[in-house]
């Protein structure tokens, strides 16, 4: 039998075995990993460059657009039928250095060209709904939901168009020709109708157009009131869809839809 001895020194001999093995193991995982790390390292820094030279990608001697080369998703100029090698919406620099807009696009704020088409003395008043109980002055703007309440005070408030609602306020009323309206006028009947479309309670209706130095007024009183198909021709139609456009324009507003319910109402 083996004394303690011999046990010891075996005991040993299989750490020390132990130890070699690691030791050769982890020598050969480095052998392998740092020539790795050093190629992944290697193309990472050659790699931007490369794509610079190449062209994104492409063959050799395509140029990229400007923006490719700044970290933009860009085009190469091969892949574009244009002869100067520029991408359809592509802004040109002539030799003096001005901008050249591209082809559909007006030079100029698209605002600036609204405010040019309105004159600036253009204002309008419009009056509406059961007996005329509405009205908005865009000059002053004063916009009153109701006259008929206990406290018609409580129904007033100040309404601002905007530059984009005062446009198509001018371009509404403009179109309609008001000058071309009697003064006195009734859509939904004509001047020498023998039987006459009218209602209980009824409405009006007051257009006054102020632009260029003149002012046109068309007062529509007591007319028919309900679900009426229209007027009776074109024209009248015509007016009847501006004082709808202007109803919705004016009671789809903030300043409208803060003030109160109505107090009376009419049937």
């Amino acid at each position: 039998m083996k004394d303690l001895n011999e046990y010891t020194a075996e005991v040993h001999r299989r750490v020390e075995l132990e130890c070699r093995t690691r030791k050769q193991r982890r020598a050969g995982v480095l052998a392998f990993c740092v020539p790795l790390v050093i190629c992944v390292l290697a193309g990472a820094l050659t790699l931007p460059r490369l794509l610079e030279t190449k062209g994104l990608g492409g063959t050799d001697g395509a140029e990229p657009v400007q923006g490719a080369q700044n970290g933009g998703v860009g085009v190469l100029a091969g892949g574009v039928d244009e002869p100067d090698g520029k991408l359809p919406d592509q802004k040109g620099t002539p030799d003096d250095g001005t901008v050249i807009p591209p082809t559909g696009e007006p030079e100029g704020n698209s605002m600036d060209s609204v405010d040019d088409a309105v004159p600036a003395d253009f204002s309008f008043r419009f009056v509406w709904g059961c007996y005329g109980i509405s009205s908005y002055d865009s000059e002053s703007g004063r916009l009153v939901k109701t006259g008929d309440a206990t406290h018609p005070e409580d129904y007033v408030t100040e309404l601002k168009l905007s530059e984009v609602q005062r446009a198509e306020s001018w371009e509404l009323l403009s179109a309609l020709e008001l000058e071309n309206y009697p003064a006195e006028y009734d859509p939904y009947n004509p001047p020498d109708a023998a039987q006459r479309v009218s209602s209980e309670p009824s409405r009006d209706l007051i257009l006054t157009l102020r632009a260029e130095g003149r002012e046109t007024t068309v007062s529509c009183r007591g007319i028919c009131l309900g679900d009426v198909s229209g007027g009776y021709d074109e024209r009248a139609n015509a007016f009847l869809a501006v004082c709808d456009r202007l109803t919705d324009l004016l009671t789809q507003t903030p300043e409208w839809q803060a003030l109160p319910d109505y107090e009376f109402l009419y049937e």
